[in-house]
């Protein structure tokens, strides 16, 4: 359900049912409602396949000119094979992929717990946008950098990267985060318990 910018009533105007249905209803239901929300398990084990964990469609318009998307991803990974193995991290909005960063591996870890957060941003414009990213765990990670645009810094546990997109929100488009090993390994193991992705307007 998409948010629609509220209508402004004025004194002794006749309110009909489709306005009341709109600016009530549904702007209520998109606000309780996210885009996407899911717990469902998604396991990449055994693999160097680009594997989605978690994709949603943003309906047209959902962003406003100056809106937000707020995406989450949770979940576990295990590496218990040879250090230097690496995990890389696509970002894509539209179509395009805006991030692409590797993330090597120093460490044996039995299960590495992770957050990955995303927010994107229009820039006053609906085909202007701003990406920001935060990858965050315990340990046993060290960040390169592959594009300019997709610099993962890494203060112990943190890595954040930005790129600039400019895609058409006016129109229907899709999110996804992509995580990819480099080798296929049953010792290289990345588990999704949490997907949430969710629009605001203004």
């Amino acid at each position: 359900m998409a948010w629609t910018s509220p209508h402004t009533f004025i004194v002794g105007e006749l309110v009909t049912a489709a306005q009341l249905n709109t600016n009530i209803r549904d702007n209520t239901n998109a606000l309780l409602h996210p885009l996407a929300l899911s717990g469902t398990l998604v396991t990449i084990s055994n693999s160097a396949a680009e594997t989605s964990i978690g994709s949603f469609t943003v309906p047209g318009n959902t962003m406003g000119a100056n809106g937000t998307l707020d995406i989450l991803y949770a979940g576990t990974i295990k590496h218990a094979h040879a250090g230097g193995d690496s995990m890389t991290v696509r970002l894509k909005f539209g179509g395009t992929t805006h991030l692409a960063d590797s993330i090597t591996f120093s460490q044996i870890e039995n299960e590495l717990y992770f957050e990955l957060r995303v927010r994107v941003i229009n820039l006053g414009l609906t085909s202007s946008q701003f990406l920001i990213a935060d990858w965050s765990s315990p340990s046993g990670l060290t960040g390169t950098n592959q594009t300019t645009l997709a610099t993962w810094q890494n203060p112990s546990t943190l890595y954040v990267a930005h790129a600039l997109p400019a895609i058409d929100t006016t129109a229907d488009r899709v999110f996804d985060a992509t995580v990819q090993f480099s080798i296929a390994s049953g010792s290289l193991e990345l588990k999704r318990y949490l997907f949430h992705g969710q629009a605001a307007s203004v």
